[in-house]
């Protein structure tokens, strides 16, 4: 097989071989291929002289007044921005103010007070009735709820909730 007769995935692979970006079965295929046959050997050599060559290779430096003759030839050109660009141009500043002013007047406005440890985004969920003089079945109600107590900072006793907690393990009052 001649380099004329290596085709396009060939090319790729061999390229990717020399760069070092084949996974390790591919690269043990191509790395077989160089090494039997002469075509693929040729090949090789002659991406890495390129890949040589383009490393020595540096581009021009462009001319100092390039970007100020660019401007000039689109001011020439009567060339205009689209209606969205200009819109933006002209709403993104004025967005970022709003956003600014919005975000002031939010940290100086008056905050309510809250419990510490109610958590307002929450809500409450309505408990079963119970029936009057039944305390039996209240204090169940309670232990079974007692989650609900706690993080609606109803019952403030810490004795009262460490009754409760006894009471929903199985113990007693």
């Amino acid at each position: 097989m001649s380099a004329e007769r290596l085709g396009q995935s060939d090319f790729e692979d061999l390229s990717a071989f020399v760069d070092g970006e084949l996974p390790d079965d591919t690269a043990r295929r191509v790395e077989r291929l160089v090494v039997d046959d002469p075509a693929w050997r040729e090949a090789r050599r002659q991406l890495q002289a390129v890949d040589e060559m383009l490393d020595l290779w540096r581009a021009p430096a462009p001319p100092a007044d390039l970007a100020r003759r660019i401007s000039r030839q689109v001011r020439l050109s009567g060339h205009r921005s689209p209606v969205w660009v200009r819109v933006v141009r002209i709403a993104a500043p004025l967005a970022a103010a709003a956003a600014v002013l919005l975000a002031v007047m939010l940290t100086r406005a008056p905050q309510t007070s809250q419990p510490e440890g109610r958590n307002v985004a929450v809500q409450a969920q309505p408990l079963p009735k119970v029936p009057a003089g039944d305390s039996l079945v209240a204090d169940a109600l309670a232990a079974d709820n007692l989650d609900f107590f706690q993080d609606y900072d109803v019952l403030s006793d810490y004795e009262t909730l460490e009754a409760l907690d006894r009471l929903e393990r199985g113990g007693t009052l």
